[in-house]
């Protein structure tokens, strides 16, 4: 993974865990609320390609509980 891909998953995991592991409202209000992401974040977000982005998301579908505790 990319500098790029490690920071978007590390705000992706705290989002996660904010809205306890539920992967579908994630995804729909961290696209919601693009504009209030980190700068960092946000740079980092365009900078990916949709295969880095989806090797993410895949990643962190494929751990499932593992993720939550569960």
């Amino acid at each position: 993974m990319n500098q790029n891909q490690i920071m978007y998953r590390q705000y992706f995991i705290q989002q996660l865990e904010f809205r306890e592991y539920d992967l579908e409202k994630t995804i729909i209000a961290m696209s919601k609320n693009f504009a209030s992401m980190p700068n960092a974040v946000r740079e980092a977000h365009s900078k990916l390609s949709v295969s880095e982005r989806n090797e993410i998301i895949k990643e962190l579908a494929m751990m499932g509980s593992d993720v939550s505790g569960d």
